[in-house]
C-alpha cells in the first residue's frame, strides 16, 4: 500500500486525477492532502497510485518519506525534533508527528516548515478547518514565502473555492515567478473555474518558464537522491504529464485533433505503466468523438487503459458499446459499430472542401454547425453516402431520432446498393422498435450481396427476437453452403439453439468461439445453457457467468440470483468485455 501525500507530490497528480471525463463530467475534488512545500518536485510519482482505481476519483497517495532541505533554518535542538516528527509523519502517525511539530513551533516560533508540516498532519487528519486556520497563522507571519500561497491555493481548490485558488496562486506568482507549481496551481484553479482558455495559458507559460531556467533548480527522484539540474532528459515522464494534461484542456476546449496530437507525442519512454494508462484513457475520449467510424479504435484504447489498471466509468462503456447485457438478444446489433469508407465524398470541390470542415466541427463536437453543413450539402449535392451517414450520426447526437431515421431512408433511396447504408437503417429502425422494417432491410442487403456476413447476422439476431428462431437458423445455415463459418455465425447459432432450449446443441457452437477467443456473449450463454442442463452442472453454469462478468457483460440482478451470485459482491466493473 503506497503511502499518503507529501506538499512535494506536484499537482499534476491532482489535474489528471480529478479533471475530465466523457460528456464533460468533472470528477469530485480529492480531500488528500495537496500541498506543495518545496520547488523540487518529484514528478516520477505522479499517478503513481493511479493503478487499481478510478482514474476519475482523484483518490491518490504517494511515497513522504523523501528528505528535503530546510526552508527556515533553525536551532539543532528544533531540528532533532524536526526529525522526529518527519520519523512518525514516514509512518502516517499523524497524531504523533502533529506534537513534534507543535513542539518544534514552541521551540521556534519562526521555523515555518513545521507550519506546513502541522497544515498537512491536520489535513491527513480531515481537520480541515484547522489546518486552513493554521496556513492563514503562516500567511501572518510569513508573508513574504511563497509556499504560504501554494498551501492556500492548494487548501481552496480542495475547499471548492477556485476563484480563491486563483488570487492565492497569483500572490504566489508575484514571489516566486519562476516556480512551475504557481503555473500548474493557477492553471488548474483556472480549469476548476471553467477557465479553459486561461488555463492552457497559464500552462504554457509554465513550461516556457521552465525550459528558460531549466538549470536553476534541483530535481529530486523518488528515492530522494538529488537528480541534479533540471534537464528534460533527465525526468521525461514529468513533461510527459505535461503534455497529457495540455491535452485534457484541448479536449475541454472542443479541440479535439490538438488533443490527439499532444497524446500521440507521449512516448513513455520509462515505461510507466500509469502514465500510459492515462494516454490511453484520453486517446480513447477523443476517438469517440471523432465518431463510429472510430469507434473500434477507442474500444481498444479503452480496454488498454483498464488491463493497465486504470477503472473506466459504466457510462463511458456503455457508449463504446463495450457494455450490454447479452441477455437482450437486440444489444448485439445495437451495440455492433458499423464504419464505412471515408474516401467516399461529394463531387463537387467545394463541398467536400464543405464536409472536411463539417467532419472537424463534428470532431471538435459543434454539432449544430456540423449539422448545418451537412444538410446542405446532401442537398444541393446528395452524391456522398459519407455525408448522408454524417449527418445520421450528427442528428442522434443531437437526439434528433426522428430526423436521423429520415435522413437514412433518404440515403438508401439514394445508395441502395450501399451496405453501410442499409445496415446502420436496419439498427436506427431497431432502436424505433420497428423490426419488421429491420428485418426487411437486412434481406434486401441480402439478396444485393450474397456473400456479406453482416446482414445474416443482422436477420437471425431479427428473426430470434422475434421467436422466429428456425426461420433464422435457416439464413445462417444458407449463408455457410458458401462461406467459411466464422465465430460470429457460430455465436448466433448457439445462442439460437439455446432459445430453442437445444442447450446441449448450443453448446457445441459456444464452446467453438470460447476455444478461439474469450468472449463475454459466448461465456454468458454457455452459462445459461449449463443452467438450464440441470443442478449436476451448477459449478460450470457459475464459472462461466464470472466469466462473462470478468469480460465485461452487463448481467442483470435476476440472473445472477438465479444461478446463486450476490450481485453485490459479483458485479465487476475493473474489465471490459470484447465480444
Amino acid at each position: 500500500m503506497k503511502s499518503p501525500t507529501t506538499f512535494g507530490v506536484g499537482i499534476l497528480t491532482l489535474v489528471l486525477a480529478g479533471c475530465l471525463i466523457q460528456n464533460d463530467i468533472q470528477a469530485q475534488i480529492p480531500r488528500q492532502s495537496l500541498f506543495y512545500r518545496y520547488q523540487a518536485m518529484q514528478y516520477q510519482e505522479l499517478l503513481q497510485s493511479a493503478r487499481n482505481r478510478n482514474i476519475m476519483s482523484g483518490t491518490y497517495v504517494a511515497n513522504p518519506s523523501v528528505e528535503f532541505p530546510l526552508i527556515c533554518m533553525t536551532r539543532k535542538e528544533v531540528q532533532e525534533i524536526w526529525r522526529d516528527g518527519e520519523t512518525f509523519f514516514s509512518r502516517m502517525k499523524w497524531k504523533e508527528s502533529l506534537l513534534a511539530y507543535e513542539g518544534a513551533v514552541k521551540q521556534d516560533s519562526a521555523f515555518c516548515d513545521a507550519y506546513f508540516r502541522i497544515a498537512q498532519c491536520q489535513v491527513h487528519m480531515n481537520m480541515l478547518a484547522e489546518a486552513w486556520n493554521t496556513l492563514k497563522l503562516t500567511e501572518k507571519k510569513f508573508p513574504g514565502n511563497s509556499m504560504v500561497y501554494l498551501g492556500l491555493g492548494q487548501m481552496s481548490i480542495i475547499l471548492n473555492f477556485p476563484v480563491d485558488a486563483i488570487g492565492y496562486f497569483n500572490k504566489m506568482g508575484e514571489l516566486d515567478p519562476n516556480n512551475l507549481e504557481f503555473y500548474l496551481g493557477a492553471s488548474y484553479a483556472l480549469f476548476k473555474a471553467n477557465q479553459y482558455s486561461e488555463a492552457l495559458r497559464f500552462l504554457e507559460r509554465g513550461r516556457n518558464t521552465i525550459r528558460a531556467v531549466r538549470t536553476a533548480t534541483p530535481l529530486l527522484t523518488v528515492n530522494g537522491r538529488v537528480a541534479g539540474p533540471i534537464f528534460e532528459n533527465s525526468n521525461r515522464n514529468r513533461w510527459e504529464y505535461l503534455t497529457i494534461y495540455e491535452a485534457v484542456l484541448n479536449y475541454k476546449l472542443h479541440h479535439n485533433t490538438a488533443a490527439l496530437k499532444l497524446l500521440r507525442q507521449v512516448a513513455n519512454q520509462n515505461n510507466d505503466p500509469d502514465l500510459e494508462g492515462t494516454r490511453q484513457y484520453f486517446m480513447a475520449l477523443c476517438y469517440l468523438n471523432k465518431g463510429e467510424n472510430y469507434t473500434l479504435r477507442a474500444q481498444a484504447y479503452l480496454q488498454k487503459a483498464a488491463s493497465l489498471g486504470i477503472q473506466v466509468d459504466e457510462n463511458l462503456y456503455d457508449s463504446v458499446g463495450l457494455r450490454y447485457n447479452p441477455g437482450v438478444i437486440s444489444s448485439y446489433v445495437l451495440r455492433s459499430p458499423i464504419p464505412y469508407n471515408r474516401t467516399d465524398q461529394p463531387v463537387t470541390k467545394v463541398y467536400r472542401v464543405m464536409e472536411e470542415i463539417a467532419l472537424e466541427e463534428f470532431e471538435n463536437r459543434n454539432f449544430p454547425e456540423a449539422l448545418n453543413k451537412l444538410e446542405k450539402i446532401t442537398q444541393e449535392d446528395p452524391t456522398s453516402a459519407g455525408s448522408f451517414l454524417l449527418l445520421a450520426e450528427t442528428q442522434s447526437r443531437l437526439n434528433l431520432g426522428s430526423a436521423c431515421l429520415a435522413t437514412l431512408e433518404r440515403a438508401k433511396q439514394q445508395f441502395p446498393n450501399n451496405e453501410v447504408v442499409g445496415l446502420r437503417l436496419a439498427r436506427e429502425y431497431l432502436r424505433n422498435n420497428n423490426s419488421e422494417a429491420a428485418l426487411t432491410n437486412y434481406l434486401d442487403l441480402i439478396g444485393r450481396n450474397p456473400k456479406s456476413e453482416s446482414p445474416y447476422i443482422g436477420a437471425a439476431l431479427v428473426l430470434g427476437t422475434k421467436g422466429e428462431i428456425r426461420r433464422g437458423l435457416d439464413i445462417l445455415i444458407g449463408y455457410e453452403r458458401g462461406h467459411r463459418t466464422t465465430n460470429q455465425v457460430l455465436l448466433i447459432k448457439g445462442i439460437l439453439f439455446h432459445q430453442m432450449g437445444l442447450n446441449s446443441v448450443a453448446l457445441q457452437y459456444l464452446s467453438q468461439v470460447q476455444k478461439s477467443k474469450n468472449n463475454a456473449v459466448a461465456s454468458y450463454y454457455v452459462a445459461m445453457c449449463f443452467y438450464k442442463l440441470g443442478n449436476k452442472y451448477h459449478d460450470l453454469a457459475t464459472d462461466n457467468l464470472n466469466l462473462a462478468m470478468a469480460l465485461g457483460a452487463a448481467v442483470d440482478d435476476e440472473t445472477m440470483l438465479k444461478l446463486g451470485l450476490d450481485p453485490a459482491i459479483h458485479r465487476r466493473s475493473e474489465t471490459i468485455a470484447n465480444p
